[in-house]
Parts: structure tokens; sequence; C-alpha cells
């Protein structure tokens, strides 16, 4: 567990540093943000996917998540590389729907192979969550991203508010299972001591 709670604050780390990377390059240099964003949805899916084989924890898992890195990483040069100044809906369509698979594929092996304590203890329960959670309800707007950006081109500001709205809850939620993973977060109402 505490591996992957490792990976996740390397992922939150990621997140910031790219977040003021892409903004400031915008505020200081004046130098279009999209590509940042665009190596910046890699290598998140990468850390997520190396948090998945960590939870999974089983050599076919870790192969399996280790092959579609590299089909990502391929998709990610044909389709995003060429043009890094645009934001790609396919690029960002796989990202989220790897995601719900994989985290689709936790709760299965997780309610397969109950624990004998209560699953809302469970940190990897709430992660995974966030993860179901966030993909999920970004995934239509990444695969329409594209044709956002041409057709509301000065509204996409709106849409673009509207996940990161999505983004904060996510966080809200991975900061829950995290909490849970403390042994002060297990601690039952009434019971102080």
């Amino acid at each position: 567990m505490q591996k992957q709670i490792f990976i996740i604050g390397i992922y939150a780390i990621n997140s910031v540093v790219f977040q003021c990377i892409q903004t400031g390059s915008y505020v200081i240099a004046k130098v279009h943000p999209n590509p940042i964003g665009n190596f910046y949805v890699l290598i998140e899916t990468i850390i997520l996917l190396w948090f998945f084989a960590s939870a999974f924890n089983k050599l076919t898992f870790v192969r399996v998540m280790l092959l579609v890195g590299v089909l990502y990483t391929i998709i990610f040069v044909c389709f995003a590389l060429p043009d890094l100044y645009t934001i790609h809906s396919s690029t960002r369509a796989v990202r989220d729907l790897v995601m719900i698979i994989c985290s689709s594929l936790y709760f299965f092996l997780l309610l397969k192979n109950l624990p004998g304590e209560d699953l809302y203890t469970l940190p990897m329960f709430w992660i995974s969550a966030a993860i179901l959670f966030f993909f999920s309800c970004t995934f239509i707007l990444s695969l329409s991203t594209t044709y956002l950006i041409k057709t509301f081109r000065d509204q996409y500001v709106y849409f673009a508010s509207f996940r990161n709205l999505l983004r904060a809850l996510f966080c809200l939620i991975i900061c829950l299972g995290i909490w849970k993973s403390q042994p002060f977060g297990n601690i039952k109402a009434g019971n102080s001591h």
C-alpha cells in the first residue's frame, strides 16, 4: 500500500510541476501551453499505469500495464507529436479509456477477493474510485475536445473550467483515500482512545 501512496505522491508532484511550467511558460515567455499539456497527458498515463501495475501486484498485470504503456506512447507519437500545438482528442480519449478499464478491473478484482475489512476503509478503494470518477466524466469531453475547440473557440474556457472542477473533486477523493491509509483515518466515531 505504501508503494501506491508513493506513486500517487509522484503523480501529485508531477501535476503541480507541469501546471506551474505550463502557466509560467505562457505568462512569462508567452509560449503556447499546449505542447506542455500534451506531454503531461503522456507522463500522467505512464505514472497511473505504474500505479495500477503496483496495485495489481501480479507479474501478468505488470506486463500488461507495460505493454499498454508502450502502445500508448506509440499512439502519442503518431497522433500528438506531429502537431504539439493542438490539444488532441485521440490521445486524451485513449488515456481516459485506459484509466476507466484499469480502475474497473481493479474494482472487479477487489470485489472478487473481498478483504475482511470494510471496503470504505481501504485507501485503494477511494483512489480507484477517484480515478474511475474523473476519467469517466472527462471521457466524453476528451472525445469531443477537437470539435469543441473548433466550434466553441471562445466558450471552450467553460468546458475547461468544468474539467478543472472534476479534477478538484478527483484530488479530494484521492486525499480521502490517503487519509484512510493513516492509522487515525480509520478511527470509528465515538471511539476516541
